[in-house]
């Protein structure tokens, strides 16, 4: 694959509007530092753009999976790609992993695995966020100083916002069609 990905982009950008204007020196850059990053441990990949859906307590989430390793025969490393500049807002960070993390727990589709590492691989950053999920869900840095988050607690988060959109969506909270109108939520 690696050799082929000057062909790859070429073909992506004649085919895709959306790859047209991309940047074909930094794209090269990026997939350069993808190669020398994960090119050990491409073969345990199982999945790539996985998609996940899963309810809990009324409330539907669905999303993809950049790509999921298998590192035993049940436990799973999730990865998650980030190819802009700035590094991941901390809650941002934490919310997205903890999302994954919750859905190879609860869709159905991961019977039998559980995750035991989230990477946060933020291609133009140093390095990536490695964290190793323990047994209570404290996810510990396995990599850097990153801060370490609980996935249970993090997710108690995400559920209560969640309801509180709902509840406001259903008593005159107003969707907007202006997308600068959200800059300033308090959701956000």
């Amino acid at each position: 694959i690696k050799a082929k990905t000057p062909e790859l982009i070429k073909t992506a950008k004649a085919k895709e509007a959306k790859f047209q204007e991309l940047d074909e020196k930094k794209l090269n850059e990026l997939l350069e530092i993808f190669w020398k990053r994960n090119e050990s441990q491409i073969k345990q990949t199982m999945q790539a753009e996985q998609g996940f859906y899963f309810e809990q307590d009324g409330l539907k989430f669905t999303g993809y999976v950049d790509r999921i390793d298998k590192i035993s025969p049940t436990d799973v490393r999730i990865i998650d790609y980030k190819s802009g500049k700035n590094a991941t807002e901390l809650v941002k960070r934490n919310w997205q992993l903890t999302l994954y993390a919750k859905a190879i727990e609860k869709d159905p589709k991961f019977k039998g695995l559980q995750a035991r590492e989230l990477v946060l691989d933020e291609l133009q950053q140093e390095k990536p966020c490695l964290f190793q999920i323990q047994e209570n869900g404290d996810c510990q840095d396995l990599i850097g100083r990153k801060t370490a988050f609980n996935i249970n607690e993090t997710f108690q988060e995400i559920l209560e916002t969640a309801k509180s959109i709902e509840h406001d969506k259903k008593h005159g909270f107003n969707t907007t069609s202006n997308d600068t109108t959200c800059d300033n939520c308090d959701y956000k």
